[in-house]
């Protein structure tokens, strides 16, 4: 640098003056270094916002300059924008500072700089983020540090210590510890910075005892973060940044006796060390017995200390020694870097120390974990509570003093003291609960604590299914509870109750468990008491985005609870002071918060705490409710009415409702409850499911308002209309029954302004009565099922009634699933957990968790287990099929699928279509349409059916498919004889509920890419297959109608697009319409069916049997329940009914009905009877698997599944609940088998007992399972005889015939050998045959197995075979890497097997075409490989390789037709003439006419050519020059292609000649130096081979040689009548140029002449165009007697050639020219008329040069003759000249 120039920051206090020799920062000169990197390397500068680069940095990579050079700082300033928004750039005389505002975009800059090689060009500059302070220290403006006091428990985490400074981790360079108490945040941009510092002190900082500032300059360049940071005025930015000075220890004042403290804490500490270890360094320095208390806390989970110790000295005077031994020093063990630091404790004292630790669950741990105490002698204290006495109780204030409409934070000091009694105190509890609930114990003590305790294992909820194995927890004395709430992202349970009660649970699956889903027990992993509230906690909302849960009591007292290291802490208070809490709802992304408070009053606020608007509607509210996408807000009242208001608190109009709220409902007398009480009636709940997990159905509704008199009113979102049909005569029914409120129902639509759908066509409401006297109802985490929790009177035996709590289960659609009865007063609080598997009650003082057992669409089918769930993304289904033992899975996409079912090889999907059909009744519902798809196991559609039958109830059987709705039963036999194959269109219908459970069923055998929409869209099902089909295939009845008196056959659809022709027709219509339009009192409730008949239950219990396919009635009776479900055994002898309750029974079917036996197990979801066995049975009761051989139970099993398959003695259970956790992804361990008890017990005999015994037991128990088992068995052991009677008894013919093979066998080796190999041991069976020597029978067993390779090795080994043999096995191996598409491989195994024909395809495969050209030379001839290997060739374009191989296969067409189809036209002329191929000339003609169909001309041309058909060639060049003259735009190409036509007819021409010379005896050396000029030579050669020809040759050969010429002449001339003078055509053309391009250069006279010798030309020039230029020519040579002639002949065209308007234009000229001049030429034109005249009548020859006619005789020996177009030019005119000008031949 030649001189220093200061460099000024924008931000205030830092300047760096750069110099050539040294830099400073404020003055302090630092040493002089020789480059700029080296210098910040040394000092160790952070990455900072500034860069000093380079000015040559800026310059072209070709631009060679130095540090000194100009450069253009616009071009610069482009430069540094394009890598951001820059803050300050200053221009130096070499080097350029920028400073951006976000440090990523200088370090972009950098990385380019740093990638370059060379010297560096650019360094981090400090200025950019130092500001000066008031203090006068620099301090980092992008970096923080968070500090928390010296003795907390708890180090600082990311997540919190960045929702306290409210930053995004995206704007976080980084965060790193500096010490245990000490983090430090640095951050991209200085304003996020500053703006996360003036958040910590707005926000609940000061709440955690944190200390919060920047960071000095010069710990930040030194990078040691050890010691305590100089924070920037934190005491009044954040409220709680102490200054550390106090815990510091001063040696002078200790001796001189001004500080007598004598606690200190260790700071540094390993985590390895235990106290043991701590103590023993201790005492190893001397300083045993000078302490009398030591505390080292640990982290029990881990099993580490947390890095710091207390030690309480008998003397202060210990401490100077202590702290000059320990302070500043490393640890002796695990060579640690860590340095020990010694410091003031904030408590002081033993016995203070010990308080503090009094109510922790460290005194609960283990010795070594707790503190310990020292007499004076060093010996330690066994009994710490000998020493201090622990106060038992302890009041606590907290000082939570209400402050109307603003958000509290309690102080520091006091919120540290109580945040450690808190932990210390649930740490205590959540151990203790973790033993109280295993064992079945209370948990904690006191009036605030939730009791938890076994219960008798009866309360479960499924859905659709049975009641699991919930493990429900009660305990006595509790608090009743007011509200529960259940994470269902992160599993917390808060469960708030009377007096303040809050706790929050956990429930964990214990991980030494082998059951899986809700059958593995639970433990509880949280279980905290959060205080806060002093009232009752009346609702308990969890914000899952953000891990917060906000609470409200009675007292209008609002807290938001924060996680922070497995412990809940407030983070917000908030008490209006006007009005208590209603309600309160987050939004679904968890960024907005909306409550709702009794006087009307609501307020809006924002996650982050701020209050976004309030208003006061002036109404009594309830519930609040926010919709899914956060824009309206729905308010419920006490008068249940429902308002709408926008997202910003605008009222939009009010939701129209269809239930009478305000009655009384009918079961209120007998309770004594007071009828218009608040309690009982009005809105008890709104529920609007949010959809994050996508929906059942795109037309499921997901709003559910539930009244207090059971009604419930579900709609899809704010749409829709009035109820018609069956939800009117719903309503209608209620309004009777409640007619004393008709009045308050008929004012209901009083304000619908906006919101109500007057025509009634929006989605109609389901309207629900539940008959409960409803308390609480809430939707699954998915949206697919309604739970409604209430009670209902019930009559006792004895006469009484009392009240029983229950919950009833609904799907979205209305439909009814379960109903779940639960002991206690009333349902308080209802929550489901996130997956949708449990439900947690508050009944009165107890909690219950419930299993759920979900309606799944799945079913299990030929080794394929389809199921189908929900995504978010999509508004279809997606429908898995899973191929098991393959493990592949096909992904299909269905719109409006209602349910899957599967049996023998195929699925059955049913979805719900959009056309409806008018009902036959008034007032009855519309007719819908229904598709039913069959797929394959890939999930291929391969039939399909559109039904108007609502499939409500499916049953499926490897012929039959049953489709129920509540009143008519479908039956289509899809397997009988000529079922169509029916190709589907259209798009599907919308899904249906399905209460039928979708698994396998009793007769199931054991089975991603998008399924198109055009196989699985059933709206148009083709109606002509359905009309074609058989009678009897497709059958309808009425469940209230005989079936022999009225079923409609062959029609099962109503379609007004497609009404069928035909009197019959459209009698079966109207029949089918009626039939359908028809209801019934008695709906259907479920439906079972096999191959043989189908049994019906309905809702009184009735049972109906039919048989199948026929659907004739044969037997009915009546159960003692309303059935569920319902099962067939496999001989149809009984029947399992589970009803609504969970309860199994059993049914012994006969011809009079059937007897109901005595067999009832309850809380039942699933059942399976065996496919084999009609007496066994297997049964899921809660969460445990029963099997029962008759009445008998085995002893269970626990699971979870569902069961998909009964036979052989082993169920198969599929782990539905984890497989839909993760779709996508199924895993074949989650299809678990079940062995059966006899099964079991016959495996384990067979270990342990003799063959004999398990013989005996298997007679008892007999099976064909069982028989197997032995069978095997005893080969194992080659006990013959029972093998052979084993597989007689389970019918294993083969395994007979193995037996008695082995018994022929005299060696006992070979018989293990072939057991082996029997049991596909085959390692084992070779190794037997090869110990014995016999590697002939090794090689037999591979080559049945296929094991080719083994093969090779074995007789490579001398395992015997012959050439033969290894040329099979090299051919089998070839065929294996071939079927893989492996190549290469396969051709050296079929090489080595001189195998050629599957070599040729390899060879093909591999492009290797110079391999098969070497295979064609080794082949032998006539082999028919040399043909595929030809066709190979021909197949890629390689012509001459083809026709060798075809002419050494002897197949010459094939060779000339190869080259005819490859354009190779001489070759295949070629090859016709030398093997006497006559057909070429009509493959010729074939070909050209191809090319001229297609207007291909030119490529016909070159095809006649190349083919010397130069007659064919020469008129379709005649024929284009024609079209090129008629165009008139460039008649020089038509004299081109005349030219190239008379070529071509002067070739044809020779080679008649050389036809004829040879025939006469002329050779052809004869006449290859012919002379064109030499005439009279010529004719002497010919004279004399005409002489000898006389001599040689017939008369009869002159005759054919003549007639051959004369043939070929005419067909050459006879098509075109110009190539009889081929050459004239271009002579005419010439000439016509010839005389304009004189007339242009103004030789007049000489265009006149050539233009006058045009005439002769005029049949192949236009005349109009001849006698125009003769008019032209003459009139400029005032030749008027010619140019007279001409416009006569102008006058007299044809109307063809000339128009008549053209004709009077000539004629108007001519007159105008002659009027003026005389029609008479001058002499000397007159001269050359004549001249031309004569010329044309003795044919002399023009000269091609002037035009000009030739005088041979005067002008002899000056005229030259053309060789090509033999044309004569007067030599003096061709000096110049080296081409012809007609033909453009070189002249010679």
């Amino acid at each position: 640098m030649e001189e220093a120039q200061d460099l000024e920051l924008s931000s205030p206090g830092a300047r760096v003056t750069a110099t050539k020799d040294s830099e400073s920062i404020d003055g302090q000169t630092a040493k002089p270094k020789t480059s700029h990197r080296l210098m910040y390397k040394t000092l160790e500068l952070p990455m900072s916002n500034s860069l000093l680069v380079r000015n040559s940095s800026f310059a072209d990579d070709d631009t060679e300059q130095d540090d000194s050079a100009p450069f253009d700082r616009s071009m610069v300033l482009d430069i540094i924008k394009s890598y951001g928004d820059p803050q300050l750039v200053h221009y130096g005389p070499d080097m350029v500072l920028v400073s951006f505002y976000d440090r990523r975009d200088t370090e972009a800059m950098m990385e380019l700089f740093a990638e370059e090689s060379g010297p560096p060009k650019a360094f981090y500059c400090v200025p950019g983020v130092l500001w000066k302070g008031p203090d006068g220290v620099l301090y980092r403006q992008d970096m923080l540090a968070v500090r928390t006091h010296e003795e907390d428990q708890t180090q600082l985490e990311q997540s919190f210590v960045l929702s306290v400074l409210g930053a995004r981790p995206d704007t976080i360079s980084s965060f790193k510890e500096a010490n245990d108490n000490e983090v430090l945040v640095e951050f991209y941009k200085v304003g996020d910075c500053r703006g996360a510092l003036e958040h910590a002190v707005r926000s609940a900082s000061t709440r955690h005892q944190l200390g919060i500032g920047l960071v000095p300059a010069s710990d930040g360049l030194k990078r040691k973060h050890t010691s305590l940071f100089n924070f920037v005025s934190c005491d009044h930015h954040v409220g709680r940044g102490r200054d550390n000075s106090e815990f510091q220890i001063n040696v002078h004042n200790i001796v001189s006796g001004r500080d007598d403290r004598a606690s200190v804490m260790i700071k540094n500490i390993p985590n390895k060390y235990t106290q043991k270890m701590v103590l023993e360094e201790l005492d190893e320095t001397g300083f045993q017995g000078t302490y009398d208390f030591f505390y080292l806390p640990i982290d029990f989970q881990a099993g580490c200390n947390l890095g710091y110790a207390f030690i309480n000295f008998h003397e202060p005077q210990t401490i100077p020694s202590f702290f000059d031994t320990f302070n500043q020093r490393r640890w002796n063990r695990f060579n640690s870097d860590k340095i020990c630091e010694v410091a003031y404790a904030r408590i002081q004292g033993c016995e203070a120390l010990l308080r503090r630790l009094e109510k922790s669950c460290v005194m609960d741990q283990e010795k070594e974990y707790q503190p310990v105490m020292f007499n004076r002698d060093g010996s330690m204290i066994e009994d710490l509570t000998t020493t201090v006495a622990y106060s038992q109780s302890k009041s606590r204030n907290r000082g939570r003093g209400a402050r109307g409409g603003t958000t509290r934070h309690s102080s520091g000091v006091e919120r540290d003291r109580d945040r450690d009694r808190d932990r210390d105190r649930d740490r205590e509890r959540g151990t203790t609960g973790s033993r109280g609930m295993s064992g079945g114990a209370s948990i904690g003590s006191g009036s605030r604590n939730v009791s938890l305790g076994a219960s008798n294992g009866a309360i479960a909820a499924p859905t659709g299914a049975g009641p699991g194995a919930g493990a429900p927890f009660a305990a006595a004395a509790a608090p009743f509870h007011h509200s529960l709430a259940w994470n269902s992202a992160q599993g917390w349970i808060a469960c708030g109750g009377e007096n303040g009660l809050l706790k929050v649970l956990k429930l964990q699956v214990s991980a030494d468990s082998k059951a899986r889903g809700v059958a593995a027990p639970t433990n509880l992993s949280m279980n905290q008491s959060l205080e806060g509230h002093q009232g009752g906690v009346v609702c308990c909302v969890w914000n899952k985005a953000y891990r917060k849960l906000t609470t409200s009591d009675q007292y209008g007292l609002i807290i938001v609870w924060m996680l922070h290291r497995q412990m809940w802490f407030e983070e917000m208070i908030n008490n209006r002071n006007k009005s208590v809490v209603k309600d309160m709802r987050w939004t679904a992304d968890g960024g907005r918060i909306c409550i709702g408070y009794a006087d009307g009053g609501v307020i809006a606020g924002g996650v982050d705490g701020n209050r976004l608007w309030a208003k006061e509607t002036g109404l009594n509210l309830k519930f609040v409710q926010w919709s899914p996408d956060g824009r309206v807000i729905l308010f419920a009242t006490e008068e249940a009415k429902v308002f709408i208001f926008d997202q910003k608190g605008n009222k939009l109009g009010r939701m129209p409702l269809f239930v009478a709220a305000g009655a009384k409902h009918e079961q209120q007398d007998d309770d004594g409850g007071e009828p218009g009480s608040n309690s009982d009636r009005g809105i008890i709940a709104v529920d609007w499911y949010d959809g994050l997990r996508g929906h059942v159905d795109i037309d499921a509704p997901d709003l559910a308002i539930a009244f207090a008199n059971g009604c419930v009113q579900i709609t899809k979102g704010l749409m829709v209309a009035k109820p018609t049909g069956m939800a009117a005569a719903s309503s209608k029914n209620r309004s009777k029954r409640e007619s004393k409120h008709a009045s308050e129902d008929d004012t209901r639509h009083e304000d619908l302004t906006e919101i109500d759908s007057s025509d009634g066509s929006g989605p109609q409401p389901v309207l629900i009565d539940t008959g409960l006297l409803l308390s609480k109802a809430a939707w699954s985490a998915d949206g697919s099922v309604l739970a409604l929790a209430g009670s209902q009177v019930q009559k006792l035996p004895s006469g009484d009634s009392r009240r029983m709590c229950m919950v009833q289960f609904y799907t979205p659609f209305g439909q009814h699933l379960r109903t779940l009865k639960v002991p206690g007063a009333r349902i308080s609080a209802l929550t489901w957990e996130g997956a949708g598997l449990r439900i947690a009650l508050a009944v009165d003082s107890f909690i219950y968790f419930a299993n759920i057992r979900p309606d799944y669409r799945w079913s299990h089918f030929a080794n394929t287990l389809c199921y189908s769930f929900n995504r978010p993304d999509r508004k279809d289904h997606s429908v898995v099929f899973w191929d098991t033992h393959a493990e592949e899975r096909h992904v299909k996409y269905v719109k409006r699928l209602i349910g899957v079912r599967g049996a023998g090889e195929h699925a059955l999907l049913t979805t719900r279509g959009s056309e409806a059909v008018a009902a036959s009744k008034p007032g009855a519902p519309s007719i819908l349409q229904y598709g039913l798809i069959l797929c394959n196991s890939i999930g291929s559609a391969v039939d399909s059916k559109l039904i108007s039958i609502e499939p409500t109830f499916v049953a499926m059987t490897p012929q039959f498919v049953v489709v129920a709705s509540e009143k008519a039963v479908y039956v289509w036999q899809y397997q009988s004889a000529g079922a169509a194959r029916l190709a589907m269109g259209g798009s599907s219908g919308s899904a249906s509920s399905n209460s039928s459970k979708n698994n396998g069923g009793g007769n199931n055998s054991a089975s991603n890419q998008s399924l198109q929409e055009s196989l699985l869209d059933v709206t148009h099902t083709t109606q002509s297959a359905g009309r074609a089909a058989k009678a009897g295939r497709e059958r309808v009845i009425h469940i209230d109608i005989d079936p022999t008196r009225t079923c409609v056959t062959g029609l099962a659809v109503l379609s007004d697009s497609d009404k069928p022709s035909g009197k019959k027709a459209a009698e079966t219509r109207k029949t089918l319409l009626d039939l359908l339009s028809r209801g019934t009192s008695d709906p259907i409730a479920c439906i079972a069916a096999n191959d043989r008949c189908l049994v019906v239950g309905r809702a009184s219990g009735s049972i109906c049997k039919y048989t199948l396919p026929h659907l004739t009635l044969e037997s009915k009776m009546v159960v003692k329940c309303r059935p569920q479900q319902i099962a067939l055994n496999c001989d149809n002898s009984k029947i399992s009914i589970i009803d609504i309750n969970g309860v199994l029974s059993l049914v012994e079917l006969n011809k009079s009905g059937g007897k109901q036996l005595d067999f009832e197990r309850k809380d039942t979801w699933d059942m399976m009877w065996a496919n084999d066995n009609p007496d066994q049975m297997a049964v899921m009761e809660k969460t445990r698997l029963y099997v029962f051989r008759g009445l008998e139970p085995e002893e269970p099993v626990l699971s979870s599944g569902y069961l998909c398959g009964h036979a052989d003695l082993q169920i198969k259970a599929v782990m539905l609940d984890e497989i839909m956790a993760q779709p996508h992804a199924p895993a074949n361990e989650l299809l678990v088998d079940f062995p059966t008890k006899s099964l079991r017990d016959a495996r384990e005999m067979l270990r342990t007992e003799s063959i004999q015994d398990v013989a005996t037991y298997i007679e008892s128990h007999s099976h064909p399972k069982l028989w197997r088992l032995l069978a095997e068995t005893s080969l194992e052991r080659l006990e013959f005889p029972i093998a052979e009677k084993a597989f007689v008894k389970c019918a294993d013919y083969p395994g007979i015939q193995l037996v008695k093979t082995l018994k022929l066998l005299n060696d006992k080796v070979k018989q293990r050998a072939q057991v082996a190999a029997y049991f596909e041991r085959f390692d084992e069976a070779e190794a037997l045959y090869r110990d014995i020597d016999r590697k002939d029978l090794a090689v037999d067993l591979r080559m049945m197995l296929g094991d080719w390779f083994r093969v090779v090795q074995l007789v490579q080994m001398g395992g015997g075979g012959d050439d033969d043999l290894m040329r099979r096995a090299w051919r089998e191996i070839g065929d294996y890497y071939a079927s893989r598409q492996k190549w290469s491989k396969a051709v050296q195994y079929y090489a080595s097997a001189k195998d050629p024909e599957p070599l040729v395809e390899c060879y093909y495969l591999l492009e290797e075409y110079a391999s098969l050209e070497k295979l064609v030379r080794v082949i032998p001839e006539n082999s028919p490989v040399l043909v595929d290997i030809a066709q190979k060739f021909q197949a890629v374009g390689m012509s001459q390789a083809a026709c060798t191989a075809y002419l050494k296969a002897g197949d010459v067409k094939a060779a000339i037709d190869c080259c005819v189809l490859l354009n190779q036209w001489d070759q295949a002329v070629e090859l016709a003439q030398e093997h006497e191929f006559p057909q070429i000339e009509g493959l010729l003609a074939k070909y050209a006419s191809h090319l001229l169909e297609k207007g291909e001309k030119l490529q016909a041309i070159e095809l006649y050519r190349r083919a010397h058909k130069s007659t064919q060639a020469a008129s379709l060049l005649a024929s284009l020059a024609q079209e090129a003259g008629r165009t008139k735009v460039n008649p020089l190409d038509a004299k081109k292609l005349h030219v190239l036509a008379a070529m071509e007819m002067e070739e044809l021409r020779t080679r008649v000649l050389d036809t004829q010379l040879r025939t006469m005896g002329l050779t052809q050396q004869d006449t290859a130096n012919e002379d064109p000029d030499a005439d009279f030579e010529l004719g002497t050669k010919r004279k004399g081979a005409k002489t000898r020809a006389t001599m040689n040759m017939t008369a009869a050969q002159t005759t054919a040689a003549t007639l051959e010429s004369l043939v070929q002449h005419d067909a050459a001339t006879g098509e075109n009548r110009s190539l009889d003078n081929a050459w004239k055509g271009a002579e005419g053309y010439h000439l016509f140029m010839l005389a304009q391009r004189q007339l242009y250069n103004g030789r007049l006279k000489d265009a006149l002449i050539t233009a006058l010798q045009l005439r002769s030309y005029d049949d192949v020039l236009d005349a109009r165009d001849v006698h125009s230029l003769i008019a032209l020519t003459a009139y400029h040579n005032g030749a008027w007697g010619q140019c007279s002639k001409a416009f006569i002949d102008l006058e007299s065209l044809k109307s063809t050639t000339c128009s008549q308007l053209d004709r009077d234009s000539f004629s108007a000229l001519a007159l105008k020219i002659f009027t003026a001049n005389r029609p008479v030429d001058p002499s000397d034109i007159a001269e050359q008329v004549e001249e031309i005249a004569s010329g044309h009548a003795n044919k002399s020859p023009i000269c091609m040069m002037t035009g000009k006619t030739i005088d041979e005789a005067a002008s002899a020996g000056q005229v030259y003759k053309c060789r090509r177009c033999s044309r004569k030019m007067l030599e003096r005119y061709l000096r110049g000249c080296s081409h012809c000008p007609l033909c453009h031949m070189m002249l010679v």
